[in-house]
């Protein structure tokens, strides 16, 4: 664009990144691409690695936060496989500069980071050219808590990890009430928050931060929705945050870009907790059905066109079971099930049967 930014940059980058080592392995364009985006930041740097946000602040000694951790996050990534030690060596280098408490940009008492600091001749300050860096939103802190743990795994080094646990655990405390969601809007934090929650748990496996991940997707599907089934969207923290009850606001426009967080964030929690449950041949899955009847609110399963006998789990699209039942008639009662996706399986002889609803 007329005014590229480096944040924007740098984001891009780490998504079409994260796309190829997640997703699309094989397409190499799309890792050619993202080393668009990280050299764009790469290129920027002054003598003390500070990248600003905008190509007009250059020289001014500025260190912005997403211009310099989400680089550093995605040389991370980039070491896992390549065989140039440099991604590794940019990765530390920055990890080291941008935890330096004297660089300011991470608060060494709130374990928080701020977003932008300023090196004027050796002297940092939070303050210069008119702005204060000083605050925090859930995105800043968060891409940090990756780093350490993508350099926890390429070094094995148990500090890192031990300070990811120090600003996650600063980030629950600042932003996070069990039963009550997270107080950030959509991107500023709220689906950062669950990606780095679910990033944890499948470093470490502490179900800690699963729960965390879930319970706030959870206050989001139940109370985040509007009247029409959208979630927040604004950009302001009065009726934007993911703590708030928005049930039954009527929305006067739709904000896509909130519906996209929210999405990912879901996703990334149903696919963090969902498991196979069909371990069937596929003659028997075959054999296996379902008929709903919205009249009864009753479900009649079958198995080769006999009633299902035997304990029956139904699972919804979050990886939750919902529902446990005995079912000696072949029927259950699904009148408490909230409209949506289910995934319903039952034993059947040595193979567990599971289909669609």
């Amino acid at each position: 664009g007329a005014d590229p930014l480096y944040d924007d940059n740098a984001i891009v980058g780490l998504a079409l990144m994260d796309a190829y080592q997640q997703v699309l392995p094989t397409e190499t364009g799309l890792l050619d691409r993202s080393l668009i985006g990280l050299n764009y930041c790469l290129n920027a740097r002054d003598a003390s690695w500070g990248v600003p946000q905008k190509e007009a602040e250059l020289g001014w000694g500025k260190f912005y936060s997403q211009a310099t951790i989400l680089p550093a996050l995605h040389c991370a990534l980039l070491a896992r496989n390549s065989t140039d030690p440099k991604y590794l060596d940019i990765a530390k280098r920055y990890y080291e500069l941008i935890n330096d408490p004297s660089h300011l940009l991470r608060n060494g008492s709130t374990n928080l980071v701020n977003q932008f600091s300023f090196n004027n001749n050796g002297s940092w300050s939070l303050a210069g050219h008119g702005e204060n860096g000083g605050g925090y939103r859930a995105y800043q802190t968060t891409p940090d808590i990756q780093l350490a743990l993508r350099l926890y795994q390429r070094t094995n080094d148990s500090r890192y990890l031990d300070d990811a646990k120090l600003m996650a655990n600063a980030c629950l405390q600042q932003w996070y009430k069990p039963g009550k969601g997270v107080s950030e809007i959509s991107f500023w934090g709220g689906s950062d928050m669950v990606e780095m929650l679910v990033d944890f748990y499948e470093v470490d496996r502490n179900a800690k931060w699963l729960d965390a991940a879930r319970n706030i997707v959870d206050y989001l599907i139940d109370y985040g929705r509007d009247q029409l089934g959208y979630y927040p969207g604004s950009y302001t923290d009065a009726d934007g945050t993911w703590d708030l009850d928005r049930r039954y606001i009527f929305p006067a426009r739709v904000q896509m870009m909130g519906q996209a967080c929210a999405a990912a964030a879901i996703l990334r929690v149903a696919q963090a907790t969902s498991t196979p449950l069909a371990t069937t041949t596929s003659a028997v899955a075959k054999a296996a059905d379902l008929f709903p009847n919205p009249t009864t609110n009753r479900l009649t399963l079958q198995a080769n066109r006999k009633p299902v006998a035997g304990n029956v789990l139904v699972v919804n699209s979050l990886g939750q079971t919902v529902l446990t039942a005995s079912a000696p008639a072949g029927t259950l009662d699904v009148s408490a099930l909230a409209p949506g996706m289910y995934t319903v399986s039952w034993q059947e002889g040595a193979q567990r049967v599971a289909s669609a609803l």
